[in-house]
């Protein structure tokens, strides 16, 4: 199985690409899609504390519903609300011959805290 772990803003901008997996028959593809509702990743650049430009202008918030453009393009969707329904749907996904997106929704904000402290914690071993 090939799989691919991608945000909302990538996923957003290369929809296309869901196209090229429908259209060329690859098999079984997943694309896990991160979507904290804008591109959480500038939250590392220090332009993050300045607002309003920041989040207009680099968290990007779009509000988009990906269900309908997964199924227009032929592919399965599957949104996973809990790490345990992630697990079953990603388990599941991986067995079985076909292409599906299976998205899990974020909190940006929560994202950066919690990455930024498991690198401290990973700074403290090493």
């Amino acid at each position: 199985p090939t799989v691919l772990v991608v945000g909302d803003i990538t996923f957003y901008h290369d929809l296309n690409g869901l196209l090229a997996v429908r259209q060329h028959g690859l098999g079984n593809v997943t694309i896990v899609l991160l979507n904290n509702n804008g591109g959480g990743i500038f939250n590392r650049l220090p332009v993050a504390s300045i607002e309003p430009p920041f989040t207009d202008l680099f968290t990007t918030p779009h509000g988009l519903d990906f269900a309908p453009v997964v199924g227009m393009y032929g592919l399965d969707y599957t949104q996973a609300n809990s790490r345990e329904a992630f697990i079953a749907a990603f388990q599941a996904a991986v067995a079985e011959p076909g292409a599906r997106v299976i998205e899990v929704r974020t909190n940006g904000r929560f994202d950066e805290a919690r990455r930024r402290e498991v690198v401290r914690l990973v700074n403290e071993r090493v």
